[in-house]
């Protein structure tokens, strides 16, 4: 017996489920290229509030890989210095995926967004907060990358903000005969911030990730 002899609701029992695996089968394949041209241009041009209201729109084409929605806003919110909001996303992505690769996408992000999260804190108790989280990220996902400059790199930004460092360094100064160690102090703070803001700008806007292996631009999408 031929398909169109076939009755009416065996029809319509068969057709619909093969219509919908062979629409799902090509947003799947249309998806990876259409997504890419229509999010990446406010990310591109920095204007990331627009590239995180256009994951929004884009969110149900996200539906094989939902974790990616969660990552995207993440990264968009930590371009744009929202780190809080960007590792509370981050944090979901997480939870909505068991794929290790996700998962070592995912840290590498959150690990950069934590330091910056840390280089930007004007209390040294809550940057150091920020870089023990960016070490423990590091530590638990460090099969994910090779090498552990990244580590090495925070750890020593957390020794730098450790209780009575700037005092040792000030006291130090003073005793070589500075004339201004008030002075000494706003040039080291100054130089903090210079180093970290580049440090920033290498590992999130440029290429670099966390351990040097990934990147928060190019992971998006």
């Amino acid at each position: 017996m031929r398909f169109r002899q076939w009755p009416r609701k065996l029809r319509l029992a068969v057709a619909i489920p093969v219509t919908l695996v062979l629409w799902l089968a090509a947003l799947f394949l249309i998806r990876p290229a259409f997504v890419t041209s229509v999010a990446e241009r406010p990310y591109e041009r920095g204007d990331y509030a627009e590239a995180a209201a256009v994951d929004d729109w884009l969110k149900p084409l996200n539906v094989l890989e939902p974790w990616k929605y969660w990552f995207n806003h993440g990264t968009a919110w930590a371009q744009d210095g929202r780190y809080d909001d960007a590792i509370a996303e981050f944090e979901t992505a997480f939870s909505v995926t068991l794929s290790r690769d996700a998962h070592c996408v995912i840290a590498n992000n959150l690990a950069v967004t934590e330091e910056a999260a840390g280089d930007a804190a004007a209390d040294p108790a809550v940057a150091s907060a920020y870089y023990e989280a960016a070490l423990q990220v590091l530590d638990e996902y460090a099969h994910c990358w090779d090498g552990d400059e990244a580590a090495t790199r925070v750890q020593r930004k957390l020794q730098d903000t450790s209780p009575g460092q700037g005092e040792d360094e000030s006291d130090q100064a003073e005793g070589e005969g500075n004339p201004d160690p008030a002075g000494t102090q706003q040039d080291q703070l100054e130089a903090k911030e210079q180093q970290a803001a580049q440090d920033h700008q290498s590992a999130v806007g440029t290429g670099q990730g966390a351990a040097g292996t990934t990147s928060t631009t190019e992971n998006r999408w």
